[in-house]
């Protein structure tokens, strides 16, 4: 009989496969005594051996299909590896107290990072980042029933108490069949990512990790929230037959592959993606993607060992927009902060980052940080259809400030002869109360919208978005945040701009419709979803619905919206 887990399901679909448990913890190791030295040294270099050639593959396929900076990661790594000091030590550990070589090799890597964590230095805390990945490799591969000791050749359940985003990205993803994590909320960016690649991903359970073992086969419901853990063969065929269901769904969705975005009457809508790299550019037009709506610049400073320079943002930013083939690119500025801490950018170390120096706050703060982005956007942007886009904007003297650096950048292009596009459209997140509170004023500077409901719910209900215990109030049917995204598209409707939905709440079932009827341009959604999303748009009447918005902000909490969306579907 299988385990069964109730999680919080945060990415659907299902998926049915074996796990790999992440990673196998220091505190667990102990020094057992060995009776061969000779022999445990020999494991300890074939370890070695296996790990240098898994970095080796790992960097390899990040060139192919990621980029350069992201493989400079591993570059890092298999030279940390090689280190000749390091395989002395354990070795002459192992020899002279006759100790297992996975408690040698994790009492010298973590005498490193003791050394390294006190450092104030970002690269040296990186690099603390770096030893921990390679000792959860080793031990992988040292420990018995370790990871790499169990033959995994196709898709995975990643298992893990928290998947960081630079993690998943660092795994590839035909293997990522699905994602486990007892941490993170339903809108922490890793869940983001996961869904940006079609992933489905459940989180929030204490007892995943204590019932999980690398090998074992697992269901996991990003629907629903339930795992099951080593189910019987009667429970995997039932699962197994639900997957070809949902296999042959998609195929009906294949039908509105090449259609036009209508509603039931007529009313055209525009489809965009979500994506984080300009590898993920090449992905929406063979999903048939309208353009990209959100590209999460942040995500290149995540995947880097240092800034990433302004030439290399520049060709970043043109690959991508060259995918699309005149479609167009919206470039989020970088976001850092939150959960997305990147160590050489040197961010103070907050109580609360959501809240902190984090995304325009610290651009404002950082022009050797800021410029060189708007730069590269400005430069890209000459040679195609590019946007630009500023995060977290909470008050109107912000957003002119960010406009006026771009001003700057512009004036330094001019002067040095560079081409560059003067009348580049330039947008800004809605994902703070007070902006949309402001949307009036906003609107009238700001060339678009784009309201970023997931920062948005956590700040209105003061509520942090990675934290499970507070799960139950980040639900999107809240109706005050309702009545904040009504307020914000009608006050872009009333000038006649342009606003979009970005995010997971973009390609929720449920809310589609009533996104509809309240008169959205534009939804940004997983690539991976954008057939599903048509299909579902073309049986919704928006004359209808327009009808019933103002009855659904009347409500008093979000289980009473929720029951009435349902109750409104079902007719």
């Amino acid at each position: 009989m299988a385990h069964r887990i109730h999680g919080l399901g945060v990415c659907p679909g299902l998926a049915i496969a074996p796990q790999l448990v992440l990673h196998t913890q220091p505190e667990a190791v102990s020094p057992q005594a060995v009776s061969d030295v000779k022999a445990e040294i020999i494991r300890f270099r074939r370890a070695m051996a296996a790990v240098a050639e898994q970095i080796q593959s790992f960097l390899a396929q990040a060139k192919a299909e990621i980029g350069q900076t992201e493989s400079e990661i591993f570059e890092a790594q298999f030279l940390m590896l090689q280190d000749p000091t390091l395989t002395q030590e354990v070795e002459a550990e192992i020899r002279t107290r006759g100790l297992c070589a996975q408690w040698c090799f994790v009492q010298s890597v973590q005498a490193r990072i003791a050394l390294l964590s006190d450092s104030e230095n970002a690269y040296m805390q990186q690099r603390v980042l770096d030893l921990q990945d390679i000792q959860g490799q080793m031990l992988d591969h040292l420990m018995p029933g370790g990871a790499a000791q169990v033959r995994l050749d196709g898709p995975v359940i990643l298992t893990a108490q928290e998947i960081t985003p630079t993690q998943l990205l660092r795994f590839e993803k035909k293997r990522l069949a699905g994602v486990l994590m007892e941490e993170g909320g339903a809108t922490s960016h890793t869940v983001l990512l996961a869904a940006a690649i079609g992933v489905p991903c459940v989180v929030g359970a204490a007892e995943f990790l204590a019932a999980s073992r690398s090998g074992q086969t697992a269901v996991v419901d990003g629907n629903s929230g339930l795992v099951l853990l080593g189910p019987s063969p009667e429970e995997e065929g039932e699962y197994r037959l639900r997957l070809a269901q949902l296999t042959q769904a998609r195929a009906m969705d294949e039908d509105f592959r090449g259609k036009p975005t209508r509603t039931a009457d007529g009313a055209p809508l525009t489809l965009m993606c979500n994506i984080a790299s300009s590898k993920e550019a090449e992905d929406v037009l063979p999903m048939d993607g309208e353009g990209v709506g959100l590209f999460r610049s942040e995500f290149l400073y995540l995947s880097a060992q240092s800034a990433p320079s302004e030439e290399e943002q520049y060709q970043t930013y043109l690959q991508a927009a060259r995918a699309l083939r005149g479609r167009p690119l919206t470039v989020r500025t970088l976001d850092a902060g939150g959960d997305k801490q990147i160590a050489y950018l040197d961010m103070p170390q907050e109580a609360n980052p959501f809240m902190g120096f984090r995304a325009i706050r610290f651009c404002l703060e950082r022009p050797d940080i800021f410029k060189p982005q708007l730069s590269a956007l400005l430069r890209a942007a000459a040679q195609a259809d590019i946007r630009i886009m500023f995060p977290m904007i909470a008050t109107m003297d912000e957003f002119r400030r960010a406009k006026a650096v771009l001003r700057e950048v512009q004036e330094e292009l001019a002067a040095a002869g560079v081409p560059f596009r003067s009348d580049i459209p330039v947008g800004m997140m809605v994902e703070i109360p007070s902006a949309a509170i402001m949307a009036d004023q906003f609107i009238q500077e700001a060339d678009f919208f784009s309201i970023g409901t997931n920062d948005l719910l956590q700040y209105l209900c003061s509520a942090d978005r990675g934290n499970p215990r507070t799960t139950y109030l980040n639900d999107p049917c809240d109706p005050a945040l309702l009545r904040m995204i009504y307020y914000t598209i009608c006050q872009a409707k009333a000038c006649g701009k342009e606003v979009s939905i970005c995010g997971q709440v973009a390609q929720d079932a449920q809310l589609i419709p009533l996104w509809i009827g309240m008169g959205v341009d534009k939804l940004s959604v997983s690539p991976i979803q954008i057939l599903r999303v048509r299909r579902q748009i073309a049986a919704v009447d928006s004359a209808l619905w327009r009808g019933h918005v103002q009855e659904l902000l009347r409500l008093p909490d979000a289980g009473a919206v929720r029951t009435r969306l349902m109750e409104l579907a079902a007719r």
